[in-house]
């Protein structure tokens, strides 16, 4: 969503906000804050405000809303900015572990496009493990340390399996979100 107009290099995550550096060393670099977009002249010193009106708002979905609207389209995991899903099984059941657990995990962060739909600007591995487990893709990992009594009885199973009342829980189990809208493409 920040561009001059150049390729992408790279992200990285500085104290202040998100900044992104274009090709080559021509390239403007800008910072995204919570309060607009501000473009750094070439020795770091001059910022310009390039945009104010970038919206981020809080939504608080549950687990089985965001699947759906996964399964449905309206959250793109694959947007063209995107690398591929690249986290190992292991990874993915500590996440699921984690939710057991009913502790939080990293809020996601999502661009809302012209047509309404969602774009995944950070949280794409978090959102795909979490749609792999409920789609059987694998179980839980009941030996996960610090060892858990509950999620040691899980060991092994997967979403299908997992009695009522633990679908529930995973169910409605809500992760942090922020929508981005009103930004300059």
């Amino acid at each position: 969503i920040l561009t001059d107009g150049r390729a992408t290099v790279g992200w990285r995550v500085p104290r202040r906000g998100v900044r992104r550096e274009g090709w080559g060393s021509q390239a403007g670099l800008y910072i995204c804050t919570f309060v607009g977009i501000w473009s750094v002249a070439s020795h770091g010193s001059n910022y310009t405000k390039v945009a104010d009106k970038m919206k981020l708002s809080p939504w608080e979905p549950d687990l089985r809303t965001i699947v759906e609207r996964i399964d449905e389209g309206d959250i793109d995991l694959q947007p063209d900015f995107q690398r591929q899903e690249i986290w190992p099984p292991n990874k993915k059941k500590r996440l699921i572990d984690t939710i057991l657990r009913g502790w939080s995990i990293p809020p996601v962060f999502l661009v809302v496009t012209k047509d309404g739909k969602m774009d995944v600007l950070d949280g794409q591995q978090r959102l795909a493990a979490i749609r792999d487990f409920f789609q059987n893709n694998f179980s839980v990992d009941g030996g996960i340390t610090p060892h858990d009594d509950k999620v040691k009885s899980l060991h092994g199973w997967s979403y299908k399996r997992l009695d009522p009342a633990d679908k529930r829980m995973l169910d409605q189990y809500t992760m942090r979100c922020f929508k981005i809208t009103d930004y300059l493409p």
